[in-house]
């Protein structure tokens, strides 16, 4: 799965796997310096019907936080 419009500052093991938890499992991902706004991440889901097209991402409570949108790209094959 290609993650895109992923914040820099988020990149981080913990905001990975919180990203996906809703519908799948991470097994690894590859954090591309050259590429700052997107992430590859192999995963395991149940379906592909559970992914969202969009992902809305929020660090902190209330309307106190931020929030921005991820798209998902679901890749198929061996990437990585």
């Amino acid at each position: 799965m290609l993650l895109l419009g992923y914040l820099p500052d988020y990149r981080e093991d913990d905001f990975v796997v919180n990203t996906i938890i809703s519908f799948g499992r991470v097994i690894s991902w590859v954090d591309d310096g050259r590429h700052l706004s997107r992430i590859l991440v192999r995963e395991r889901v149940i379906d592909y019907e559970s992914i969202p097209q969009f992902l809305v991402i929020t660090n902190g409570e209330g309307f106190q936080g931020e929030s921005w949108i991820v798209q998902c790209e679901v890749l198929q094959g061996q990437l990585f």
